[in-house]
């Protein structure tokens, strides 16, 4: 009850305190100025108006684009298409979140106890990211939804079957909320390989053999309902890819962040025109060429700077962890926002630090605060966590499986270098809360 309480408190407040600034957010969803938001409803309303996956907003359509995946965009757009305002999606995703604080606290409250799942719950639910994030068109709530509830199922079959009868369905279900994990956000699309990686493990530990076709539920359960959009893209646009984001990413936000630390550049759009310049890189001709293009280059860029590529992706991860959306909720709530800079503070300007801070309003310093203190207490227990798994011996395969999960997540942050957008880290967030029952409960072993 604690754990739906707060996280019902804290979206509802966030979501309050941009109502009472900018009433027309709630209403008209053009009003957020993310444009992945507006895309995402976009396309919905294309798909839905005019059978057309595109974000375009006016015709002719073509063929559409592969970049986004197809459960997002049809919710998205639909729910602004059936209400005929934004605000029900966002209260939909302050479900989802809540929903997913519930998932932790019953998890681990299982594998650990009810403090400790307590514990979990309540700071999932008190991420000021997130809140942030359930305010907006954006995938976050729902993809964490479905992902810790895979997880959830998943880890139902590898507990003895006494605790969790019926370990075929929960594969099944399992796979299936993986499978629309991916459908929502394309982060997902290789979690099922690494599930069936781990469990696969798990069983030649135990020489369980028999047992594979447990994993392999999942694997056939999550890529049954993804297969068919990647054999959409392959009739539509002749290449047999699930989306091309990556290879966007790759060299867009990558390669670009390699230029910069290379090059000394100052912004990523003035390292972009380089790289186009120096590779000659068009966004016209078909898809396949353009995607292998893309990776080509990208690699190209790797191998051509692998230090400055090793120092953009690290720094990246670092400010990743440790980024917030504090002014995005100040522009989608029309207040300004004077940026303390963490950088000044670390060298040591504490009174420059303390007067930015001190000159926005209350609630916005009290999640700013709350926000960093949250990523700071992260990074320790996860030290701690590994230390304790890796150096001492605790529970050892537990860590290196969920370090495996981290590695997984992490590399959304790296993905968007060289300064990552906020939304990034959270799918690591929750990952990393995995870790911290292994530091407080320590002395006993996982159920």
């Amino acid at each position: 009850m604690a754990v739906i309480l707060v996280s019902v408190v804290l979206n509802v407040s966030v979501l309050a305190f941009i109502a009472h600034r900018n009433p027309a957010y709630l209403s008209d969803y053009r009003a957020s100025v993310d444009p992945d938001g507006l895309g995402y409803v976009r396309i919905g309303q294309n798909v839905f108006h005019h059978g057309a996956f595109t974000s375009q907003e006016h015709g002719p359509y073509g063929n559409g684009d592969m970049r986004r995946t197809p459960l997002y965009p049809l919710i998205a757009g639909g729910a602004n298409l059936l209400f005929g305002a934004i605000w029900p999606l966002y209260l939909f995703q302050m479900v989802l979140s809540t929903g997913t604080s519930i998932v932790l606290y019953v998890l681990i409250s299982r594998l650990f106890s009810p403090a400790a799942g307590l514990l979990v719950g309540l700071l999932h639910a008190t991420d000021p990211t997130l809140a942030v994030l359930n305010s907006k068109p954006l995938t976050e709530s729902s993809f964490l939804f479905f992902t810790t509830l895979g997880l959830f199922f998943w880890l139902g079959t590898i507990l003895p079957p006494a605790a969790h009868p019926r370990p075929y369905l929960r594969s099944f279900l399992g796979g299936l909320a993986l499978g629309l994990a991916a459908l929502i956000r394309p982060s997902g699309l290789y979690l099922p390989i690494l599930v069936f990686s781990i469990h696969g493990v798990i069983l030649i530990r135990r020489k369980m053999f028999s047992h594979i076709a447990q994993p392999a539920v999942v694997l056939l359960s999550a890529y049954a309902i993804v297969i068919p959009w990647i054999v959409r893209n392959h009739s539509v646009f002749g290449v047999w890819r699930y989306t091309t984001v990556d290879a966007i990413n790759l060299v867009e936000f990558v390669g670009a962040g390699v230029y910069q630390t290379q090059f000394g550049i100052p912004t990523r759009e003035a390292a972009l025109e380089r790289l186009n310049s120096d590779y000659h890189l068009v966004d016209t001709g078909p898809v396949p060429i353009r995607d292998l293009r893309r990776r080509e280059t990208a690699w190209d860029i790797f191998r051509k700077y692998p230090r400055a590529t090793v120092w953009t992706l690290g720094a990246t991860l670092g400010r990743g962890l440790f980024s917030h959306d504090i002014a995005e909720l100040a522009d989608l709530a029309k207040v300004t926002w004077v940026h303390p800079g963490l950088d000044g503070w670390w060298g040591g300007d504490v009174r420059g630090f303390n007067t930015r801070l001190q000159s926005n309003h209350p609630f916005l310093i009290a999640l700013f605060l709350w926000t960093e203190l949250l990523a700071l207490a992260s990074c320790v227990w996860t030290l701690a966590a590994v230390f304790l798994g890796i150096v001492v011996g605790k529970h050892r395969p537990v860590v290196l499986a969920a370090l495996a999960l981290v590695a997984y997540f992490a590399m959304n942050i790296v993905l968007q270098a060289p300064t990552p957008e906020p939304r990034m880290r959270v799918p690591l967030s929750v990952v990393l809360l995995f870790l911290l029952p292994l530091v407080i409960c320590h002395d006993r072993s996982p159920n």
